[in-house]
């Protein structure tokens, strides 16, 4: 019987080949990507949502600059972001903000900065 399994069946003799191998540590390593860039990546957008509203709300209704500086200080500290992350640029027919800030995402093996460079331009709809 054991003569029988020589070259047709020597793949099925229970050891794992390299390219197996390879398709795991590759599945791994992008589980492992995906796993730590998601939350960075929702909390981004998050931020650029809330930022957009502001603005756009602030231009329907003609606030003020105190009253917007006061809404994006408390999306600042909802966000836990640094101080002037968030920047109202003016009030010249609209509302400009800029979100600029970074976080730093740990790969294990290295790091990565994950930069948010934004200007948002508060409109009608």
């Amino acid at each position: 019987m054991e003569a029988a399994v020589t070259g047709t069946r020597a793949g099925e003799r229970g050891a794992v080949s390299i390219k197996m191998i390879f398709v795991v540590l590759l599945l791994a390593a992008t589980v492992l990507v995906v796993i730590k860039v998601v939350p960075v990546y929702i909390e981004q957008r998050a931020v650029l949502f809330d930022v957009d509203e502001i603005a756009r709300i602030a231009y329907v209704r003609n606030f003020n600059e105190d009253k917007i500086k006061l809404e994006l200080e408390k999306i600042r500290a909802k966000n836990d972001l640094p101080e002037n992350s968030l920047t109202l640029l003016g009030r010249e027919g609209t509302v400009k903000v800029q979100v600029s800030y970074s976080r730093t995402v740990n790969l294990v093996v290295t790091q990565y900065v994950w930069r948010v460079d934004s200007a948002i331009v508060g409109k009608s709809l």
